[in-house]
């Protein structure tokens, strides 16, 4: 017998176990969720092996599939904490995300949406209520729904119970973060990555904290750390974009400031002139970083100018619109009063659009 062999006194779950694990650390969630289901089809009755299962279809962002495991979890395991810990982590992703546009208290709904998850995590700890899991699960839903004070203290709680969980640390450290004391945030975060240097999520919010201080240079290298840790995590490499994007935002792109005067539409011609005023930022920023991260940052900066673009409709809507209020003077005064109201139904018609535009932007760029 190899050291690879179970021993026949193994029932076929204990003898999947090993090889659903073994997937996982290969990274191949799909073939340890297929491994998974084969061993179920033995022995359905297995909580543990539902628990896992929905997991692994988390991991794979299948979130029905995931729910309904959990919920198979929870009949089966009704007193395990776990598994009402793993079903509020999966109504959440079933039902509420995406729903989080960055106003969520705003929005009823959204508060209707996420109540089963938050009850699904209170029965965890109502269960068990030294699970220092379950405690920090709920203060990263709490850090989703803005409630950052709320987020905090769970976060504090879990800690009490496990000092040395990591990511109850970085929901601390987030949640303070977003309650602006930066200086906590930042020692949490220097602490975790004296103790473990290849910390991604801790690398990841140190550049957002030292981005916020000022002190761009540091916030770059951080993310650049990240996504040397692991080249090919595409959500590293994403959140260096977003990171250089926020920083050096391009004079009509969705993140730039310009397009903020809009709120007002008598200002709406103001725009080219904030724009220009975040081009001359955007260059001054560039000059204080060092040649080695600015060499980074223009293997990112690809930018794919396209005359379909609606930053470039935008700006021609305008200049037809101009154009026009410029010819009516001209025309004959019989002409000059219907000319007059088409284009003020141009002018309203265009601000509404734009309004509607950049309202779909902001909640595409929150849900994504």
């Amino acid at each position: 017998m190899t050291q690879f062999d179970a021993p026949e006194t193994l029932s076929s779950t204990e003898q999947a176990w090993p090889r659903i694990l073994a997937l996982l650390d290969l990274g191949r969630p799909r073939e340890a969720a297929a491994e998974t289901t084969r061993a179920l089809a033995h022995t359905p009755d297995d909580a543990l092996l539902w628990r896992l299962l929905s997991q692994i279809y988390a991991d794979l962002n299948d979130y029905p599939q995931a729910l309904e495991a959990a919920q198979r979890a929870v009949r089966l395991g009704p007193t395990d904490s776990h598994s009402y810990l793993t079903l509020g982590l999966s109504l959440w992703n079933a039902q509420v995300r995406g729903l989080t546009f960055g106003r969520f208290r705003r929005w009823s709904g959204a508060w209707k949406a996420a109540e089963p998850a938050l009850a699904a995590m209170r029965e965890a700890l109502r269960l068990d209520p030294d699970n220092a899991d379950a405690l920090a699960s709920l203060s990263q839903l709490h850090l989703m729904m803005n409630q950052p004070k709320l987020a905090q203290a769970h976060a504090t709680a879990a800690l009490q119970l496990e000092p040395q969980h990591r990511m109850a640390q970085i929901f601390l450290a987030q949640a303070l973060l977003d309650l602006r004391q930066l200086g906590a945030a930042e020692e949490i975060l220097r602490t975790l990555l004296l103790n473990d240097p290849n910390f991604v999520p801790a690398l990841h919010l140190l550049s957002r904290v030292s981005l916020r201080r000022g002190r761009a240079e540091e916030a770059f290298t951080a993310a650049l750390a990240a996504v040397r840790v692991d080249p090919a995590n595409a959500g590293a490499q994403e959140h260096f974009k977003t990171l250089v994007h926020d920083y050096l935002p391009f004079p009509f792109s969705q993140r730039s400031p310009a397009w903020r005067v809009v709120i007002i539409p008598q200002a709406v011609i103001l725009v080219p002139v904030a724009a220009l005023g975040v081009w001359a930022r955007t260059l001054y920023r560039v000059r204080k970083l060092s040649p080695h991260t600015r060499a980074q940052i223009r293997r990112v900066r690809v930018y794919n100018f396209s005359w379909r673009s609606p930053s470039v409709l935008y700006l021609v809507l305008w200049a037809v619109i101009f154009a026009l209020l410029l010819t009516v003077g001209r025309l004959p005064a019989r002409l000059q009063p219907a000319a007059n109201t088409f284009v003020g139904a141009l002018i309203m018609a265009a601000l509404f659009g734009s309004f509607l535009w950049l309202a779909f932007r902001r909640v595409r760029g929150r849900s994504q």
